[in-house]
């Protein structure tokens, strides 16, 4: 359903500003995501050194199976990290009040949030010759920083978000797929359902940060804002790691790919670890994380693909992938206990 002009104007209004002030931004897939200049006051979650003077409105529509308590238990994790100093986009709140505010549009129900913007790019448009030992270094302390909070996070009982895994049908053993395929993912869903959930590593995670989903500021010692939250729910943070390098290897396109993965994630755990300690039990984990999203991405495209796809990311990740997963080929061969044991 096109969203009407008049939901746009309410939900501008309701932050302080107008429709024709909103710059549409790319990257929503089914959220309307635009940009705004507003001089309302920040809730008291204090301004981050990562955000500018502009702010980024989103409306999320009915069919993005976010209703409004969902979207309202996500902006809880999202202020709590915030007031911890957490490298997220401060959030705003309405005129009168709220952080979440709905909208009615003949009958259906859209939801409007705002927040800071983050200074500086989107990680996924830097080129490969930009990815320095510091970004990655970056990366790895801002998932650190996450994760070193989420133990300490109690919301009421109404703004608990579900398990990760089992938010929608990617990551569940109900996906659609191919005989083979389906067998080998109930397999590692399997080794992953017996993990042990203690509080302190079964916690609220991002549950999607790759590298569409967080800014670098390479002018500020290359500093990280992850955004782009509407899948966090409760896991193992060590899916977060797995998510970051299951993505990195398929953007990269230079030589030994194996060489390159420990490479990465010996400067991502450096970062990570500033701020949180590493289980070598966890780390070991990795594997199976790293194999469900492959398993699952190879799923979810599989239908619609052609070997003449121009998506830089489906081309590099698709071809060959069914084999692969069908030989019970690891998913990159990698030891992340031992890149952790050589750490310096």
């Amino acid at each position: 359903m096109p969203i009407a002009p008049s939901t746009i104007a309410q939900a501008a209004a309701a932050f302080g500003t107008t429709a024709q002030a909103l710059m549409p931004l790319s990257g929503g897939h089914a959220t309307h995501v635009y940009e705004f200049a507003s001089a309302q006051t920040r809730e008291a979650v204090g301004k981050s050194p990562r955000g500018s003077e502009l702010c980024v409105l989103r409306i999320i529509p009915p069919e993005a199976e976010a209703p409004p308590d969902a979207v309202r238990a996500i902006g809880a994790w999202v202020a709590y990290l915030a007031r911890h100093g957490a490298p997220v986009p401060a959030p705003l709140t309405s005129q009168d009040g709220h952080r979440v505010v709905e909208i009615d549009q003949e009958g259906l129900t859209y939801s409007a949030v705002a927040t800071e913007k983050a200074r500086g790019i989107l990680a996924e448009t830097l080129t490969q010759d930009q990815w320095t030992d510091t970004f990655f270094q970056a990366i790895g302390r801002a998932a650190g920083q996450l994760h070193a909070l989420a133990p300490g996070y109690q919301p009421l009982p109404r703004l608990r978000r579900p398990e990760m895994l089992g938010i929608g049908d990617l990551f569940g053993p109900d996906q659609e797929a191919a005989p083979a395929i389906k067998a080998r993912k109930l397999e590692v869903l399997a080794a992953i359902d017996a993990l042990p959930k203690p509080d302190d590593h079964f916690t609220m995670i991002h549950g999607d940060f790759h590298f569409g989903n967080f800014f670098v500021d390479p002018d500020n010692d290359h500093a990280i804002t992850v955004f782009d939250f509407d899948d966090c729910g409760y896991g193992w943070p060590v899916m977060d790691t797995a998510t970051q390098l299951f993505d990195i290897l398929v953007l990269y396109d230079g030589p030994d790919r194996a060489a390159f993965a420990r490479h990465f994630l010996t400067c991502y755990l450096r970062g990570y670890r500033t701020d949180r300690a590493i289980d070598p039990f966890w780390l070991a984990q990795l594997p199976h994380f790293l194999k469900l999203l492959e398993i699952s991405y190879y799923a979810l495209l599989a239908p619609g693909y052609s070997p003449d796809d121009d998506d830089f990311w489906v081309s590099s990740f698709m071809p060959g992938r069914r084999e692969r997963i069908e030989a019970g080929v690891p998913y990159i061969d990698l030891d992340p206990v031992a890149v952790l044991e050589g750490l310096t």
